[in-house]
């Protein structure tokens, strides 16, 4: 659920009269992948459902980027498996109409991590976060599936400060985008 369960009541509160705002995405866990074709495919039928009477659908998940997790974690029969069943799951999913990436240095993605200190994530050593952040990096360098934005989050702090919430709300709904944009605020200090 990543950044939902923090930004989906001010969200909701910064809208117009009249607009709706809806979740999907998976449960929470520490990975996307759950390890259960079963389950996987249930949860993606219900992400394929949407919620047809909102204006805005916001989810913190791209299948796309579940091959990031495929590649970093299944071995080498299992991600033959993998690759032979993923285009028979995305070739029918709804593409959004933006995705947005919020980038971020793996000192404060350590940080946050502990900050947050959930039990699911206490083993989760620098290495794999080093690891993990550069296929994001790489993942979302050559992404061009829907309109993408790339919000450099290392200094910002969109759960405790109003500032820099307004500043990525403002970013998300502006009307003059353009296909891949990268959007950095302006310099703070935050660890």
């Amino acid at each position: 659920m990543g950044a939902w369960n923090f930004l989906s009541q001010r969200l909701n509160e910064d809208l117009h009269k009249g607009q709706s705002l809806s979740y999907a995405g998976r449960p929470e866990s520490a990975s996307p992948a759950v390890g259960s074709a079963k389950i996987s495919n249930k949860q993606q039928e219900e992400l394929n459902q949407g919620n047809l009477f909102t204006e805005y659908f916001v989810g913190d998940y791209i299948f796309e980027k579940d091959r990031i997790f495929a590649y970093l974690n299944l071995s080498g029969e299992e991600l033959k498996l993998y690759e032979s069943i993923f285009p028979l799951l995305e070739r029918n999913l709804r593409r959004p109409d933006l995705v947005v990436y919020l980038q971020s240095s793996v000192d404060r993605l350590m940080y946050n991590i502990k900050k947050r200190g959930r039990k699911m994530e206490r083993n989760l050593t620098r290495s794999y976060i080093e690891e993990l952040n550069e296929a994001y990096n790489n993942f979302f360098f050559r992404f061009n599936n829907s309109p993408l934005l790339i919000v450099n989050s290392t200094e910002m702090d969109f759960v405790q400060k109003e500032e820099d919430f307004n500043e990525l709300f403002k970013q998300i709904f502006r009307e003059d985008r353009g296909f891949t944009e990268y959007f950095k605020p302006e310099s703070r200090r935050m660890l």
